[in-house]
């Protein structure tokens, strides 16, 4: 696996391929961050490995890669925002730590847009459909209805779950990566963790099963579209629930089901990080970023966006500028 970097200052390096290599370890650093930043591949049997990444960028970088396996993949956010965009998935996948994602992607070909703040942590454990089909057995009928619908058809559409990760996958994750940081665990304890926390997140699916049916899902993702394009002057969540085709506590129940959050806390990110965006262009001042994305107080925005960045905005543009 190849994974290439750009930033929207410019930059553009590669942390080099991964070999792939049955049972091997290989770490690549992560070029041109602040601190310890890695990405750490662990291939534990054939169709199945792990990566570890531990990443602090100091401006919104995206992380491209055109041969990630093609099957399903679990994510587990410690920490941290990114966004995904796989060419297989029709939509993007927001996610901040705390969250977890079960996917399935037929194709190969992904990118990430990962946020400075908080440090990225992520455990990405990739697995072959027919590896997949393996070690799940008659936990099948536990999957998400279109991650079982996938699993039965080969030519099936990419899809995806999120969920929150629980306080006993919290303690599954803790226990996994503090066997990480021992070059001496045997993969056959690092396997044994991921079947747990695989477990456990099958554990927290079925638990919610049925969630949104296809159509509904569809719907909820139309009016997150909707919202994205009207951060500046926003419809009610009655009008929005309204055009969406659900009832209000519906969609709002959707969007946590997607996103993780309510249909206005997840406006309140997208704002956030298109002002981000505007002022890292270097084009957009404080004031024109603040009402672009429907900020009439610049004092609530600097405070929002010092909550969620860990800069002012009035920093932003110089340190993007000065590099």
């Amino acid at each position: 696996m190849d994974i290439r970097l750009s930033s929207q200052a410019g930059s553009f390096s590669s942390c080099g391929p991964f070999p792939g290599c049955s049972g091997g370890l290989t770490r690549r650093p992560l070029p041109d961050q602040t601190g310890e930043s890695f990405m750490e591949e662990r291939v534990l049997q054939p169709g199945f490995s792990l990566y570890y990444t531990h990443f602090s960028p100091r401006l919104p970088v995206v992380m491209y890669s055109d041969t990630w396996p093609s099957g399903f993949g679990l994510i587990f956010l410690i920490s941290g925002k990114i966004i995904y965009n796989h060419s297989s998935i029709r939509q993007k996948i927001d996610m901040t730590g705390g969250m977890n994602r079960l996917a399935f992607h037929p194709g190969s070909t992904g990118s990430a847009m990962l946020f400075p703040g908080e440090p990225i942590r992520i455990i990405t454990i990739t697995f072959t459909t027919e590896k997949f089909l393996q070690l799940m057995g008659s936990d099948l009928c536990l999957l998400p209805s279109d991650l079982r619908k996938a699993s039965e058809n080969p030519g099936a559409e990419g899809a995806f779950a999120l969920n929150r990760n629980t306080s006993d996958i919290q303690y599954s994750m803790k226990s996994l990566v503090l066997n990480l940081s021992d070059s001496k665990a045997p993969n056959l304890l690092i396997e044994g963790l991921i079947m747990e926390l695989l477990g456990r997140q099958l554990m927290q699916f079925s638990s919610h099963e049925p969630v949104l049916s296809s159509a509904e899902r569809g719907l909820v993702i139309q009016a997150c579209e909707v919202l994205a394009g009207s951060m500046e002057d926003p419809p009610k969540l009655t009008d929005l629930a309204r055009d969406a085709g659900l009832s209000p506590n519906r969609l709002s129940q959707g969007f946590k089901i997607i996103y993780g959050k309510t249909p206005f806390a997840h406006l309140r990110e997208l704002r956030l990080n298109r002002a981000y965006e505007l002022l890292s262009s270097g084009k957009t001042n404080v004031t024109e970023a603040a009402m672009t994305v429907g900020y009439d107080s610049l004092s609530h925005f600097s405070r929002a966006f010092f909550n969620r960045f860990g800069i002012r905005p009035c920093d932003t543009r110089p340190r993007i500028l000065n590099r």
